[in-house]
């Protein structure tokens, strides 16, 4: 590659240059190339972490990384002059995928139109050709949330949600998994106390019910255990299980100093029938 350092995965050399490149490039390798998504590394149609799922001489196919991607991209190119694999280290998956998921990619402008370089860890491709078109498909998974999937989780991804199955099991959406029962993953669902708790009140219609969600956030060590206590100072009704929460953070040491006294105050305003628990 003459710009793109695959192997550190660093574009930034390309797209400096790209401004340039692009009014030499056919029309559909411009577009490719510069869609500001095309190097967002941690972007959902960012080429890096692709894998060939089907390759011909002028058509391929390259799988998503459940991990990151939504969607497969197919590049379809016009034009064909050459097409060449070249794989390095021997891939493990060497006859599914013959150069390993990929590093990154270069398009070029070449007299017949354009140059399209994938590297991957195993390997490389080599297409020159008039024009290429490429196009992103979503393809169904089995960790898609089922028809009719309803969450008041804020992030809303295949791998954040929470569903009612036709038998009235509620699920989450688990990586690389099946749908597996929401009380086995209360940890998909914290993000919900993100936001202000009376919404989330008004919309909340599944089983776990929130209290249990909160109850779980109150000892989560990251921020929703902040989250959940900040509800809790807020107004939101202190039942049962949100006090045994309480109590179970406010006397494991583990758990820093604020947040434990943060828990004993409104476990005395509870004890007192004070405001933490009038549920406004």
């Amino acid at each position: 590659m003459r710009y793109v350092v695959a192997e550190q995965f660093d574009a930034r050399a390309y797209l400096t240059a790209l401004p340039q490149l692009a009014g030499d490039l056919p029309p559909g390798a411009a577009r490719f190339a510069t869609d500001p998504d095309h190097y967002d590394l941690a972007g959902l149609r960012c080429v890096k972490d692709l894998s060939i799922g089907e390759l011909d001489g002028s058509r391929i196919r390259f799988t998503g990384n459940p991990w990151k991607h939504d969607e497969d991209l197919v590049i379809q190119y016009t034009g064909v002059t050459s097409l060449d694999v070249e794989p390095g280290e021997p891939s493990p998956v060497s006859g599914q995928d013959p150069i390993g998921s990929v590093q990154l990619d270069e398009i070029l402008p070449a007299p017949e139109g354009c140059r399209h370089e994938i590297a991957g860890h195993h390997g490389r491709i080599v297409v020159v050709c008039a024009d290429l078109t490429a196009t992103w498909l979503r393809v169904p998974r089995p960790d898609d949330p089922p028809p009719g999937w309803w969450t008041p989780v804020r992030r809303l991804d295949r791998f954040n949600w929470l569903g009612e199955q036709r038998d009235g099991a509620w699920v989450v959406g688990v990586p690389h998994r099946r749908a597996v029962p929401a009380r086995e993953r209360l940890d998909v669902l914290v993000s919900v106390v993100r936001g202000p708790w009376r919404a989330a009140a008004r919309q909340w219609q599944a089983e776990p019910g929130l209290d249990d969600v909160v109850a779980y956030a109150i000892t989560d060590p990251s921020c929703q255990g902040y989250d959940a206590l900040d509800w809790l100072e807020d107004g939101y009704p202190l039942r049962p299980v949100l006090l045994a929460a309480l109590e179970a953070m406010h006397l494991d040491k583990r758990h820093g100093q604020h947040r434990r006294h943060r828990a004993g105050r409104l476990l005395r305003q509870a004890a007192k029938g004070g405001d933490a628990n009038h549920g406004r």
